[in-house]
């Protein structure tokens, strides 16, 4: 067993180091906890400058992409909103863990349920990430959002992959908590 942070949700490797995303679900957790895997111990624990890392990415220039949703904090009976943050993607060198992009986004992002929310096309040189908007496209090259593809219709997204050798995003679409979920084709 190796403790990390509050409500730990993704892991991404790298030679021998493990980052985990510390989500804080709520609580405002903005950490990454690093482990060494050839010791099992923690090495480090790095502040994102971002509210809710949920989701953890390595590109093909040995470079971490977190993926952050942002934060909403309501009073004690949930009826007021007492403070809101947007979402953002940063960018680590892995190596150095020195951050090298950073990506402020105007909503929040992912979509608040188990899902993909994030997802690598390497050959493309993307990261394709759920945002409040649709799905934000990012491009690795350059570490900068290219793209912000509206998704149609009104049912929540819930996932998302990219095949990169047909050139389709599939994304899991919830309806609502009685109608099933399924999966819709771009």
């Amino acid at each position: 067993t190796i403790p990390v942070g509050t409500n730990p949700e993704a892991i991404a490797l790298w030679e021998t180091t493990a980052f985990v995303s510390n989500f804080g679900f709520g609580t405002g957790d903005s950490t990454l906890t690093v482990i060494d895997t050839a010791t099992d111990q923690v090495v480090d624990t790095l502040q994102t400058g971002c509210d809710g890392p949920r989701f953890l990415e390595i590109d093909a220039d040995e470079e971490l992409w977190i993926f952050c949703n942002g934060k909403t904090v309501f009073n004690e009976d949930f009826t007021q909103i007492i403070e809101q943050t947007n979402g953002a993607v940063v960018v680590l060198d892995a190596a150095t863990r020195s951050e090298v992009a950073r990506i402020d986004l105007t909503t929040q992002a992912g979509t608040g349920t188990a899902g993909q929310d994030a997802w690598h096309a390497p050959a493309l040189s993307r990261m394709f990430f759920v945002t409040d908007n649709g799905i934000g496209v990012f491009d690795t090259d350059t570490n900068s959002l290219v793209e912000e593809i509206t998704v149609p219709g009104d049912d929540q997204v819930s996932g998302v992959a990219y095949d990169e050798a047909a050139g389709k995003l599939y994304l899991t679409r919830i309806p609502s908590c009685t109608v099933a979920v399924y999966v819709s084709e771009h």
